[in-house]
């Protein structure tokens, strides 16, 4: 709590998401997936493939994600828990072991390694406490950290690295000495300079993240005749770029999208398609 507390008072607006009831993620800017006991829930985290593919998008069009431990966990390929092996997001291509006695347990302490948050930080002092441990396939990552005390991920390193994306078996804390939270909403400003629109296809909802440093933005929505169907004006500020569209009332088709943002104007091709009720 106290982090998201922190998270707050830097300016920053907090969704929180139910990773087992919702069907994709919201319009976000960053996404910060915390700890936990993922082999508890896998099950029922695996049933949620929709979420789980949202994520694994998200994180492939370059979201901010920062994964803490269980975090790490739900961004492998799978999770094995005794006989159970359950499949998770496989943006990270890594399985996860569950073991009898904890891997990491206590304090650690790390150094900053190649960090895309820009930190250049020695001696953070954060805490691990995991049963479980991390198989590689065939990629290779780089690390976020060096690990001076702890187990982390292999004894040595800490933090693995894809696109704008960290998971971790540390658990950092936002404190006087190295708010982390402060750095990460800074990286998530200087890793927006693009306009995403999400999903797509879609049938429900569009997403639509406007990067960089525009203050105003127009959201235009035609159909294929050219026919304005949406127009909305937006003010931004750092921490609010984003708007949802509902698009279930249009019927299925090909669709266009423009954003004008200072200086600049993109379009964007959308397909629409209908969810049948079974």
């Amino acid at each position: 709590p106290d982090d998201i507390e922190e998270i707050e008072r830097q300016g920053c607006r907090v969704k929180k998401i139910d990773l087992i009831r919702e069907a994709r993620l919201p319009a976000i800017n960053g996404l910060f997936i915390g700890g936990g006991f993922p082999e508890t829930q896998a099950q029922k985290l695996q049933q949620n493939n929709s979420m789980k593919k949202s994520i694994h998008n998200a994180i492939n069009r370059g979201l901010p994600v920062y994964a803490e431990c269980g975090g790490l966990m739900y961004l492998a390929n799978h999770i094995k828990f005794g006989k159970s092996l359950t499949k998770m997001c496989n943006v990270f291509d890594i399985d996860i072991e569950m073991n009898e006695k904890p891997v990491g347990r206590g304090y650690t302490i790390l150094d900053t390694d190649k960090h895309p948050w820009s930190m250049k930080n020695k001696n953070i002092h954060a805490h691990e406490f995991h049963y479980s441990s991390v198989k590689f396939n065939k990629k290779r990552y780089k690390y976020a950290y060096n690990v001076k005390r702890g187990y982390g991920i292999n004894g040595r390193k800490d933090g693995l690295i894809y696109k704008n994306t960290i998971a971790s078996f540390s658990h950092l804390r936002s404190t006087s000495k190295f708010n982390w939270a402060k750095y990460f909403i800074k990286f998530i400003e200087n890793n927006f300079s693009d306009i995403n629109v999400y999903p797509n296809p879609a049938s429900e909802m569009v997403n639509i993240l406007v990067g960089g440093g525009a203050m105003e933005a127009q959201v235009l929505f035609f159909n294929l005749k050219g026919e304005l169907l949406y127009h909305r004006n937006l003010i931004l500020n750092p921490f609010n770029r984003s708007i949802e569209i509902p698009v279930d009332d249009y019927p299925p088709g090909i669709y266009f999208i423009r954003v004008i943002t200072e200086g600049r104007i993109e379009n964007f091709k959308l397909s629409l398609f209908t969810v049948n009720a079974v």
